[in-house]
């Protein structure tokens, strides 16, 4: 539990909530209540569940009313410990935690009667007490500005020669080179590294070598070619790896994957355009699959000879036609969460209205998919006007936000919920004022945690953030 309240505290958790900690230590001989480290006892943790609205002191009154609830004492000789610690949130850069984290953490080995270098003069008693349940953004502000601030002063130049350097790889090779996690997220000194190294790679290649029209993309754990033709290198590679793995690559392959992607794609905008929807599509890796270009062909052939679907009432409905392998997860997910049970699926297809769309296997015919199209289209269709609706609503509070906060642009974490970031802005246009002035026009992400992107050019603040 130890290391995973540390790991938290580095990357931010996912979901913030309290660490309880609840364990006997061997009381020293004469009843003392200190205990050295090598006398205590195998320990259990658990973390407690906390809602969005629960402040820290509730959770240490309830803490507090559990432990003096307890009908009996420890057993004899043994001491018992009760401590909750804030949830742990990422430090400002160079720091391997935050203030409150390196307090909450020093209160728990003075606990366990240790010394420790963050708890002395009342520091570890105050953590005891406990801490706000996110670092307040008056502590944390200042600091993440600051590293910003400092960050795009480094990257500037790099971002320069980053484009460059990209343009000049696809005039001069006819290369297109791009990056994946980790890389896309490392920032442009990091990624300037990276596109220089794989120009060395390719300069040190022979000329017989044409990679002309591949498509590199950095990122990944290893070096291969996926699906579509793309050719993929480690990031921790070296020059001589990645030269090596692009000499083996065969790129008369690669080249006719990138083709052949561009006729699905074509083929895929045709069959949505005869069948009266807004679009067909399938998985990334699946767009090159048999099966599913032979689907499009069919529906295709079925649509020349009926028309579209509806006649033309669903154009806005998108259709995902899924691979073999996805069929039977998501249709056993659309029968147990649809509003209506069984009926949310009609001969195989199925109305996602969460994702608005309709799901169908590759293997649908048109006698199966023309009849679930009228029976389940304006049910996804209306759950994606109210969902567009609310997505109107919460972008017009955001650029209220970003116009009274002086952002320069306000981003959410896809994970969090419409509720929680709702609730963030709201708060955020009560004390534009007092952000504003903290913030001084920087990019600005509501997040689950206070901390900073991986590349240090957002910010981000917990969706229920203090000031």
């Amino acid at each position: 539990m130890l290391h995973e309240y540390l790991e938290a505290a580095s990357a931010g958790p996912r979901v913030p909530l309290p660490y309880r900690f609840h364990f006997f230590l061997r009381a020293e001989e004469g009843g003392s209540s200190d205990s050295d480290g090598g006398s205590s006892s195998s320990s259990s943790s658990s973390s407690e569940q906390a809602g969005a609205a629960t402040s820290t002191a509730a959770v240490q009154d309830a803490a507090a009313a559990a432990a003096a609830a307890k009908p009996v004492g420890p057993p004899p000789g043994l001491r018992e410990v009760v401590l909750t610690l804030p949830p742990p949130t990422r430090g400002a850069p160079g720091q391997d935690m935050s203030g409150s984290t390196r307090k909450a953490f020093g209160s728990l080995l003075a606990a366990l009667g240790l010394p420790s270098r963050w708890a002395g003069d009342g520091e570890g008693d105050a953590a005891a007490a406990g801490y706000g349940r996110l670092v307040s953004l008056r502590e944390f502000l200042p600091q993440a500005v600051e590293a910003v601030h400092q960050h795009a002063a480094e990257q500037s130049g790099a971002a320069h020669r980053l484009a460059a350097l990209r343009t000049a790889l696809r005039l001069g090779r006819r290369l297109s080179a791009g990056f994946g996690e980790p890389a896309s997220s490392g920032g442009a000194l990091l990624q300037l590294d990276l596109l220089q190294r794989l120009v060395a790679a390719v300069d040190s290649l022979p000329p017989s070598i044409d990679l002309s029209g591949l498509r590199v993309t950095i990122g990944g754990e290893a070096h291969g070619v996926d699906a579509l033709g793309t050719v993929w290198l480690a990031p921790d590679g070296s020059r001589e790896a990645w030269a090596s793995h692009l000499a083996a690559v065969d790129a008369t392959h690669c080249r006719r994957c990138l083709a052949l992607r561009q006729q699905v794609q074509a083929q895929e905008a045709a069959v949505a355009a005869a069948l009266g929807l807004g679009m067909v599509f399938t998985q990334r890796e699946a767009s090159l699959a048999p099966a599913y270009r032979q689907a499009l062909e069919r529906l295709a052939s079925a649509a020349a000879a009926q028309g579209p679907v509806g006649g033309g009432r669903f154009r806005e409905l998108p259709l995902h036609l899924e691979p073999p392998g996805a069929e039977s997860s998501s249709s056993s997910s659309g029968h147990s969460s649809g509003s209506s049970g069984s009926s949310t699926a009609v001969g195989g297809c199925t109305a996602d209205t969460e994702a608005g769309l309709l799901r169908a296997p590759t293997s649908t015919t048109a006698e199966q998919l023309y009849p679930a199209v009228e029976q389940l289209g304006a049910r996804v269709l209306a759950a994606a006007t109210a969902r567009r609706r609310r997505e109107s609503e919460l972008a017009a509070l955001r650029t209220q936000v970003e116009r009274k906060v002086m952002l320069r642009r306000l981003l959410r974490d896809p994970a969090l919920t419409d509720a929680r970031y709702k609730s963030c802005l709201e708060r955020m246009l009560g004390s534009a004022q007092k952000l504003s002035g903290l913030l001084h026009g920087q990019a600005v992400r509501v997040a689950e945690v206070n901390g900073l992107s991986a590349d240090r050019s957002v910010i981000d603040i917990a969706w229920n953030w203090q000031m």
